[in-house]
């Protein structure tokens, strides 16, 4: 996946630059912009780039593409063509337009061959004009596309590399403060790739026991003690209260320690009922996710204090 990602990066890198410097022409662009969107997996943009490589039809798909790009011409005739076909008629126009000049004659039919050559002259001036403005569109269209491409892979990838660096911090603090923790966010990773409903069910009990034991080693049960005048209870049983405590002793901010306290509740009954439910393997997927970044987080208030 990250192999293919890197792949569809550098080929988005240097289409940007081949259309910003106009270093290739439209049907190389057409062609290295369709195996883009085959990499990067976008339907939308390669059934359009399968016009733009093939040429258009009646169908409503390259309608839809005949209207976004200017294609359409008058009595509902459209340009049938795909960039490089467009690229090849602006050349021939052009040359032709070249060859086009005001006839030099002195003859009875002066008007009438001035007209015509006019004519001609203005009539193929509007096809080169009309032909560079579907251009000038396609090349907007293919630059967007590519972009967002680039800058959204770029954006997977930073994201990719930060989240690996928190699973770094996390797991290094999981392990020093529980010894099997690791190897139990292996066995839920197991767990969870199976996708059946019985290894979900033991993905998320295994889940509600790494809690349970982060508990044990965060703050390790004890008698009961006397805060905000009430008793809380910190015994075996009490995973929640000690995680409570344990990140009362590690942050004077009420805000955070409200916040994490109903996120731990939140997420530890989810993951208890979820042992029973009929939960699908990306809610476990999700909440276990959650679980992990939620243990994260207090295990960095020792970090932080």
């Amino acid at each position: 996946m990250v192999r293919r990602r890197d792949e569809a990066l550098e080929l988005a890198r240097e289409l940007l630059d081949d259309i910003e410097l106009s270093r290739l022409g439209g049907e190389a662009l057409i062609l290295k912009a369709s195996r883009l969107a085959r990499v990067a997996d976008d339907a939308v943009a390669l059934t359009w780039l399968s016009f733009e490589r093939n040429g258009f039809d009646d169908s409503p798909e390259s309608q839809a593409w005949i209207e976004s790009t200017g294609r359409k011409a008058k009595d509902d005739k459209y340009w049938s063509d795909g960039l490089g076909g467009l690229e090849a008629r602006i050349s021939a126009a052009r040359a032709q337009l070249a060859q086009l000049r005001v006839p030099d004659v002195q003859s009875d039919y002066v008007v009438l061959a001035l007209r015509q050559s006019r004519q001609a002259i203005y009539d193929v001036g509007n096809a080169v004009s009309d032909l560079d403005a579907i251009r000038s569109r396609v090349v907007a269209q293919l630059h967007d596309f590519v972009a967002r491409a680039y800058y959204e892979l770029v954006f997977a990838q930073e994201q990719e590399s930060f989240f690996d660096a928190v699973r770094q911090r996390i797991d290094v603090r999981l392990a020093a403060v529980s010894g099997d923790a690791l190897e139990r966010i292996e066995a839920i990773y197991d767990r969870l790739a199976a996708g059946d409903r019985e290894a979900t069910s033991q993905a998320l009990n295994t889940c509600r026991r790494l809690i349970d034991r982060f508990a044990d080693a965060m703050y390790p049960a004890r008698d009961a003690i006397e805060a905000d005048g009430r008793t809380i209870a910190l015994g075996p049983q009490n995973t929640l209260n000690r995680i409570d405590q344990s990140v009362r002793e590690h942050t004077d901010s009420e805000s955070r320690r409200t916040r994490l306290r109903r996120a731990t509740k939140d997420i530890y009954d989810r993951v208890c009922a979820g042992v029973h439910d009929d939960l699908t393997r990306d809610e476990a997927r999700y909440l276990f996710l959650a679980t992990y970044l939620l243990l994260g987080e207090v295990l960095s208030l020792e970090v932080d204090r």
